[in-house]
Order: structure tokens, then sequence, then C-alpha cells
């Protein structure tokens, strides 16, 4: 049975060794979509995750080294956590995987999405929503407008929603910039994150 495209789990991938990691790509795979979902412990803990920041650079080793490209996701706005630190560390993140690729010229061999935490009912987090302001959303109407990459929550700022479209469009596959160009965006996005 050929592969070419998996989906993974950052916590079950960082496990595997590099003889597995060898035969998974020998068995045709040559991309790995994995939902890190977090740069920021504290979110990961309160999702339950079961995951490791750490786990983000382990994957990331492995799929470099077997030359396997990543397909990522990252969210940000996670009910019951410190926004500024959780925006920090999730983007610090993603920018340590697109220097991971992009350093050695391999930019097109990643992308990663970036979106906002959306609750759904029956969760433990959709209940921490209503908690912080989320009003219960009831009717199909109220769902219509529920998007997750741009479902804005009464918890996270106005300030922050704007800074992470923005560095979301900035993004080498968003914006076209080369990683040079990418560098001195992120500098600029850090000030930025530095004086809120």
């Amino acid at each position: 049975m050929p592969y070419a495209a998996i989906n993974g789990r950052m916590e079950h991938l960082a496990r595997i060794d590099d003889e597995t990691w060898a035969l998974i790509r020998k068995a045709g795979v040559h991309e790995i979509f994995i939902g890190f979902e977090s740069g920021y412990q504290d979110a990961l803990d309160i999702m339950n995750k079961g995951a490791k920041v750490s786990h983000i650079k382990s994957c990331i080793d492995k799929c470099i080294k077997h030359d396997i490209d990543v397909r990522g996701s990252f969210m940000v706005g996670i009910p019951g956590v410190d926004v500024k630190e959780e925006v920090k560390s999730t983007l610090n993140e993603i920018h340590k995987i697109i220097c991971a690729y992009g350093e050695p010229g391999r930019l097109a061999h990643m992308d990663v999405l970036l979106s906002f935490f959306t609750p759904y009912p029956r969760t433990k987090l959709y209940d921490t929503a209503l908690k912080n302001g989320l009003k219960p959303l009831n009717t199909l109407e109220d769902w219509g407008d529920f998007d997750q990459f741009d479902f804005k929550a009464p918890w996270f700022p106005e300030e922050y929603f704007d800074l992470v479209r923005e560095f979301r469009a900035g993004m080498p596959w968003n914006s076209g910039c080369e990683f040079e160009e990418w560098c001195e965006f992120y500098e600029e996005i850090q000030e930025k994150l530095e004086r809120m």
C-alpha cells in the first residue's frame, strides 16, 4: 500500500527511533501533517494534549534528517492561559521551524497553519470559554460565523488578535518572502509584542 502523506501526533512521533523513521521514508512517506497546537506548555496542558513543547523540535529534526516535509498547525487563544506568553511562545516555535528549513534553503518543504482556538460544546474548554465571556452558541446562525481562522474570542485582546493575523499573513508561504526577509519581519513582530 503506497503512502505519500500521513498525519501524526507529535508526542508519538518524538518517540520513534531513527531506524523506524528510515522505514517510514522508505515506505514512500514524504510528508507528515502534525498538529503541534501550541508552543506554550500551559496551553498544551490545558488542552490535555499529552505533549511537550520539546517534542516540536524533535519532530522537526527527525523530518529534516529523513527528508520528510512537514505540514503543521498551531493555534492561539486558549482560554485560561497568559495571552502574551502564549502568543510569544507559539510565534517563537513557528519561527524556529521556519529557521530549521529556511537556513538550508528548504522553505518549500514545510508550511504551518496558524489559527485561533475555537471551543466546541461538551468539552472542558468550551465550559472554560463560557466562563471567560463566550456567549453560548445555540442556533445554526450562531455557528455560521464560527471560523477557526478568524474567530475573535472575548478573552483574546484585539491587539494580540491583529498581531497574530499580521504574523500569519507575513509567513513565507503566505507572503512570498525569502528567508532573510522573514527574519527581519519576525524581529519587527517581536518588538511589537514586547511593547504590548
